[in-house]
């Protein structure tokens, strides 16, 4: 967290791109705290403002996927899920859609194109460069943010950056 998102309102839609159960989720689900998410609201079952679960002590509030629909393809790329993520732009400083690995899911070009910007996540020892690259194709390289490196073991004795 940055001291800058103390100040802003901040909304994740967390969850894989096949609208299937994020961790965060799960944990709201289980405990009884999000009894309706995502694909509720695209298929018009409940209202935006009744499925969005605000995160206690830190300025986050979650839209959940609480339920695997039938048809997850089809309501990501549909016009329900860009007016739902123009609405929450409107209301929000920041729109961060959370998915899981981009590689082979045949959802991940449609999110990818939602969003106004990029930021991935690979993990040092584990991510091949050949993948990396696949998934950079199959998205705009423009919107790329930057990559977060997870996993590395670096050296005790030293400290800063490396490219």
């Amino acid at each position: 967290a940055t001291t800058n998102s103390t100040y802003c309102r901040n909304i994740e839609l967390e969850g894989d791109a096949a609208l299937g159960k994020g961790k965060l989720d799960s944990a709201r689900s289980r405990s009884g705290l999000a009894e309706a998410g995502l694909a509720e609201v695209l298929t018009d079952a409940v209202d935006l403002d009744d499925a969005i679960v605000k995160v206690e002590g830190v300025n986050l509030e979650v839209l959940p996927v609480c339920r695997r629909p039938s048809n997850p393809s089809e309501l990501l790329g549909s016009a329900k899920m860009r007016e739902c993520i123009e609405e929450l732009a409107r209301r929000y400083d920041r729109v961060i859609l959370d998915t899981p690995a981009a590689l082979g899911l045949p959802d991940s070009k449609t999110v990818c194109d939602l969003c106004d910007g990029l930021l991935m996540v690979v993990r040092a020892d584990k991510t091949s460069q050949q993948d990396l690259e696949m998934v950079l194709d199959m998205m705009d390289r423009r919107r790329l943010l930057g990559l977060v490196l997870n996993g590395a073991h670096m050296d005790q004795g030293r400290y800063g950056y490396t490219a």
